[in-house]
């Protein structure tokens, strides 16, 4: 087996790793009937759910859960892009662009970012000082193709 076979069955290892902590059906059926958010949250600790919902609380407001999942998915999008060869890393480390496209859309209509969007580390080094796209700034990000330039 050559070293970048090796080195792809070691990612696909722990992706499938990290899948088998996933909730099951019956983890979903359990806390589908919740409808306050702070019962919801209590049920979901208790569960595979506990290292997603464990920095939010009843007070938590939309902006701070959606920053907050976005944070956590980018954790994950750089844990496999380290177990990666070196030559997929950057590769894998763009998908991280991808759960912005509704943010990249208000930037393709012109509209300027919220101050809690801007200040994600990913938009916040591409974006002007008033949270708008500069020109040219999609191809420098190597997302021209998202932004539709």
């Amino acid at each position: 087996m050559s070293a970048t076979r090796r080195a792809f069955a070691y990612v696909q290892a722990r992706v499938q790793a990290r899948y088998g902590r996933l909730p099951a059906e019956a983890d979903w059926r359990r806390i589908s009937g919740v409808r306050a958010l702070g019962a919801w949250l209590e049920d979901a600790r208790v569960g595979p759910l506990r290292a997603w919902v464990k920095g939010f609380s009843a007070a938590s407001t939309a902006a701070d859960i959606e920053v907050g999942v976005r944070n956590l998915l980018w954790t994950e999008i750089d844990a496999v892009s380290d177990y990666a060869p070196s030559a997929w890393q950057a590769s894998i480390a763009w998908t991280a662009w991808l759960p912005l496209d509704g943010v990249l859309g208000q930037l393709r209509a012109g509209g300027a970012l919220p101050a809690w969007d801007r200040a994600r580390p990913l938009l916040a080094r591409q974006l002007g000082g008033e949270g708008n796209w500069g020109p040219g700034e999609g191809g420098r990000a190597g997302i021209g193709p998202l932004l539709g330039t």
